[in-house]
């Protein structure tokens, strides 16, 4: 048995000013056959696992197209365009395959307001009309109901479960060799919720995730189900077919019920799935007045990893005039206040303006006096839970201890491009020893848990201004359907 595997992967924020071109994807690397292989063969990634398994089994994993961009804005047309001729010229190599694994965000969209991902599902089932596929969505997918129509079966990721990914490759394998050996009995059933759910309530640890998955892995037993996933979805998305859903595989009639009975549970949940977060001023306070460290600050607001740019200043700004000492910010994207510190050089004193160049919805600029400390290069090799063994592409990195008012300071870390901090490798990459600091301030909303939690002290979310804001109130949306919850209220 012959199984292909394609990957397209990147997440679309309607709030982000910087339109996603096709050149992102190249920049990022667009691999084919063998090339993907030496690529992921040692990371914790589902491409990685189906890698490892090449060759080893009663079937033969044929890697033939992977590509991914950073989040940020829509696609443009021609970016949608160019990816689908990616797709076209796999035409050779899928019809002689029994089955195909595609993996997408399920939360790429285009500046019209379509689903790219059902256009790629929709042309990939184009080029052979015999062969099955599976998709792969991530937990945030944003499905559209008629995607079903271009796929034999689908699974989602589990929020927040980065150690999954190798029983994820083994669900998804076992899942297409039923469908192909069995295709009339795998029927897939897709239920929306009319919930936008914030990113970072989007936990397996966090209630009510925990009950939800105990209710999934209940219905899915009691169904006989292949699969049964519930998708959070993405809320950054200002698309019609936004929000939760259900996916479930099996039987027509047990996939039906389950989802449907899925969907009552976690609506039934909808009030206690959302995030209380700080005020950033209370946040500084409490870990200024905290006995153990390091107290571990997430700006939410500001996560580049949904599109954010990433130099956001709030958080900087709150450390400064409450002249805390010992407090690490990393990182702020600003490529000329680093190009300034790297002519400066390493033990010069520099005065510069810092942050809010690309986007003053995270923060102004602000005026900043230190000394550059280090000057390193990137990309960093990830060692921790998520995404183990990928690079995180940070480009060059500059470390600064700047002065803050009543004698403080702060240790600030600039880097070239922006990054969402999920690893201790970036510290130590860094030489920075976390533990001997009594705050830490990282742009994340959720994904840093894993890494951080056992090692911080206690943790602050802070929800500061942004395009990554958990408040779906801050957001003009124009094109989700309506109602939904919590922008509406809507009986039971």
């Amino acid at each position: 048995m012959r199984i292909g595997f394609i990957q397209v992967h990147q997440k679309s924020n309607s709030f982000s000013r910087y339109p996603t071109q096709f050149n992102d994807f190249q920049a990022a690397g667009i691999l084919h056959g063998e090339q993907i292989i030496d690529q992921f063969l040692e990371t914790n990634t589902l491409t990685g696992h189906l890698c490892q398994t090449h060759g080893t089994n009663d079937f033969q994993i044929v890697p033939l197209l992977t590509m991914s961009a950073p989040t940020a804005g829509p696609l443009l047309l021609e970016t949608l365009e160019q990816i689908l001729k990616q797709v076209d010229g796999l035409s050779e190599s899928v019809s002689p395959l029994d089955g195909v694994i595609v993996e997408l965000s399920g939360a790429m969209a285009t500046l019209d307001g379509r689903s790219a991902d059902l256009e790629i599902l929709s042309r990939i089932r184009s080029l052979s009309d015999s062969v099955k596929l599976v998709a792969v969505f991530d937990h945030q997918a944003n499905l559209p109901e008629q995607i079903t129509d271009y796929f034999d079966a689908a699974i989602a990721r589990k929020p927040l479960s980065p150690c999954s990914e190798n029983e994820l490759a083994q669900r998804v394998v076992a899942m297409l060799q039923s469908v192909i050996e069995n295709p009339s009995s795998t029927n897939t059933t897709l239920k929306t919720i009319p919930m936008l759910i914030p990113v970072p309530a989007q936990r397996s640890d966090l209630a009510p995730y925990p009950e939800i998955q105990h209710q999934l892995e209940r219905l899915q037993q009691e169904n006989q189900l292949a699969d049964l996933s519930f998708v959070s979805g993405y809320p950054f998305a200002d698309v019609p077919f936004a929000g939760a859903a259900v996916l479930a595989t099996g039987s027509a009639e047990a996939a039906n019920s389950a989802a449907e009975s899925l969907a009552s549970e976690v609506w039934g949940q909808r009030r206690s799935i959302f995030v209380e977060g700080s005020n950033i001023e209370e946040a500084v306070h409490h870990a200024m007045a905290s006995r153990e460290q390091p107290v571990l600050i997430a700006d939410l607001g500001d996560n580049p990893d949904d599109g954010a740019p990433g130099d956001g200043t709030t958080v900087l700004w709150a450390l400064l005039d409450l002249g805390v000492r010992s407090a690490t910010v990393a990182p702020i994207c600003d490529e000329q206040a680093l190009e300034a510190c790297i002519r400066a050089g390493v033990d010069a004193k520099v005065a510069i303006p810092v942050g809010g160049r690309k986007d003053t919805r995270h923060g102004y600029p602000i005026d900043i006096e230190g000394n550059v400390v280090a000057i390193f290069d990137g990309p960093i090799s990830l060692t921790g839970p998520v995404r183990t063994g990928t690079q995180l592409d940070t480009g060059r990195i500059v470390v600064l201890n700047i002065d803050a008012r009543h004698d403080g300071h702060v240790e600030l870390v600039l880097t070239e491009k922006p990054v969402q901090i999920t690893d201790l490798a970036f510290f130590d990459h860094i030489e920075i020893d976390i533990s001997e600091r009594t705050i830490v301030s990282i742009k994340s909303s959720g994904e840093y848990s894993p890494a951080f939690l056992p090692v911080a002290s206690s943790t602050f979310e802070v929800i500061t201004p942004g395009i990554t804001t958990p408040d779906p109130a801050f957001f003009a949306y124009q094109n989700v359907r309506r109602p939904i919850f919590p922008l509406d209220e809507i009986p039971d």
